[in-house]
């Protein structure tokens, strides 16, 4: 059976090194389980199954891995996008679920950087009245995209 081992190792290996070390292990494996060898069946296909197995098990043991530092970790990479829209929608949800003068008082003071005196010239709005939107708006934007609990 030895022979038959040797020729069929060299042919899965392709004349690389190793072949007597894969014969060596199929017959190895072979005396360690022959318990599950049935009487009166194919011992050849047996122990031919056997040397796949081992074959495929030593290509799994030495597949070549990558290494990620050196040229590849220092390649640019930009973080996932998709939360991007996500974000936004919510946000404009929660922003559409304020007053127009709290909007636009965020708006104005927050996105536009117009100071309080401006808006209140721009919009004929005391400038009391502004800082209270500005706040109530803030607070409810903060309320509104608050994470709450996991729906289960």
């Amino acid at each position: 059976m030895l022979p038959r081992l040797r020729t069929r190792a060299l042919s899965l290996l392709r004349g690389r090194d190793g072949v007597d070390d894969l014969v060596q292990q199929t017959v190895l494996k072979a005396l360690v389980g022959r318990e599950s060898f049935r009487p009166g069946s194919n011992f050849v296909r047996w122990m031919f199954l056997i040397q796949r197995n081992e074959f495929i098990s030593e290509l799994r043991r030495n597949r070549a891995r990558v290494r990620i530092a050196g040229q590849i970790s220092e390649l640019r990479s930009d973080p996932p996008k998709q939360d991007n829209g996500l974000i936004l929608r919510e946000f404009l949800g929660a922003f559409r679920q304020l007053s127009r003068g709290e909007r636009e008082a965020l708006l104005l003071s927050q996105l536009e950087g117009q100071s309080y005196p401006q808006i209140c010239r721009r919009t004929t709005v005391p400038v009391g009245t502004l800082k209270s939107r500005v706040s109530r708006g803030r607070a409810t934007l903060a309320r509104l995209l608050q994470p709450g609990p996991l729906a289960g």
